[in-house]
C-alpha cells in the first residue's frame, strides 16, 4: 500500500515538474524513483533529447538531466583506510555525478572464518564529466592531521602479479605456470 501511495505522489509531482512543462505531461510514459533520482521514459526520442539539452527548472533551480543511456562508469578506489569513507563522495564529485553509494569490497578470501574481512578498496558508479576518457587520478585527503593518498580508476583492472589487464592475480596465467614449475 505504501508503494502505491508513493507512486501516486510521484505522478502528482510529475505533472507539476519541469519535464512536464517542457514537453507536456502526456509525453511522460513512465516515472519511478531509483537511487535517489527520478527516472522517466518519454514517448519520443526527440523529446528526451530536448529535456537533456535544456535541463529543467525545479523550485527555481536549473537541474541538469542525464539520459539513461549514458552509463555510469565503475570506479575502483584503492588504498582507502576505513576511517576515510565519509569523504569519498566529496572527493569523487569533482569528476562527475556519483550515482551509487561507495561500497566496501571484500578481500575475496574463501576461508569461511576470514570471508567477512574487507579490503582497502572501494567501488562507486559515477557519470563522469569527461565520458570519453577513463578516470585515472590520485586523490589526496587528510584525516586527523595525516595525509592519505587514494587511487581512483575507471579503467580495466590489472593483475597485481604480472601487471596485465584481463585477469586478477588469483587467476594469473604466469603465476599458475610458476606454481607448476615449483611442484
Amino acid at each position: 500500500m505504501q508503494e502505491c501511495r508513493s507512486a501516486t505522489a510521484l505522478l502528482y509531482r510529475t505533472r507539476r515538474c519541469g519535464v512536464a512543462k517542457l514537453i507536456g505531461v502526456k509525453s511522460i510514459v513512465t516515472a519511478a524513483r531509483m537511487n535517489k533520482s527520478v527516472v522517466m521514459f518519454v514517448d519520443d526520442v526527440s523529446k528526451a533529447e530536448t529535456v537533456v539539452l535544456n535541463g529543467v527548472v525545479i523550485k527555481g533551480t536549473l537541474v541538469k538531466i542525464f539520459p539513461l543511456s549514458t552509463p555510469a562508469r565503475r570506479v575502483i578506489l584503492s588504498n582507502v583506510p576505513p576511517f576515510i569513507d565519509d569523504d569519498l563522495c566529496t572527493l569523487l564529485s569533482r569528476f562527475g555525478k556519483v550515482v551509487s553509494p561507495v561500497k566496501r569490497l571484500r578481500t575475496g578470501c574463501k576461508d569461511p572464518e576470514l570471508r567477512h574481512i574487507y579490503s582497502y578498496r572501494r567501488q562507486a558508479f559515477i557519470i563522469l564529466n569527461n565520458r570519453d576518457e577513463d578516470l585515472n587520478v590520485i586523490l589526496k585527503t587528510k584525516s586527523d592531521g595525516e595525509e592519505y593518498t587514494i587511487y581512483a580508476t575507471s579503467g580495466s583492472l590489472k593483475c597485481f602479479g604480472c601487471g596485465q589487464e584481463g585477469h586478477l592475480a588469483r587467476n594469473c596465467p604466469e603465476e599458475q605456470v610458476n606454481r607448476r614449475q615449483e611442484q
